[in-house]
């Protein structure tokens, strides 16, 4: 009876501890910093500056997700342009192995862009301020 008495006790008491880790969050923390990669190694934005200088190491593909007169009225020189609308088609025919970087107007489309092919695994980043920042640091534009 003692031993019944004693192992109820002990499992309540791991249900409760259970049931108070998971209605704080702990429990899904610690799964997700076992199953994750560190927000460290998971940055998804780059400065326009990182960019700049990751052009001249040839590490990085950028790709343009503006609409097509966006794109005319100026853009970084060798810009792949792949509109929104045609992300979806033209995701799949990317290469894998290289590392993509998207760019908008402001960096709102380039971020979706970059989660969407990230979905579907891609090594893809958004640069911050997308050509809005890129023009004000007076960068060059190709038009």
């Amino acid at each position: 009876m003692k031993k019944t008495y004693l192992f109820t006790l002990i499992f309540m008491g791991i249900f409760s501890i259970n049931s108070f880790a998971e209605s704080k969050g702990i429990i899904s923390k610690i799964f997700d910093s076992k199953t994750k990669k560190s927000s460290k190694n998971d940055k998804i934005e780059i400065s326009t500056i990182d960019v700049k200088k990751a052009l001249t190491k040839k590490d990085y593909v950028l790709i343009d997700v503006r609409e097509k007169d966006e794109y005319d009225s100026g853009h970084i020189q060798d810009v792949k342009l792949i509109s929104m609308g045609d992300l979806d088609k033209q995701i799949p025919l990317l290469d894998k192995k290289m590392k993509y970087i998207a760019v908008c107007r402001s960096g709102v489309r380039s971020l979706n862009a970059a989660k969407k092919m990230r979905e579907l695994g891609l090594k893809a980043y958004t640069m911050t301020g997308g050509m809005n920042e890129w023009a004000s640091k007076g960068f060059p534009i190709k038009k």
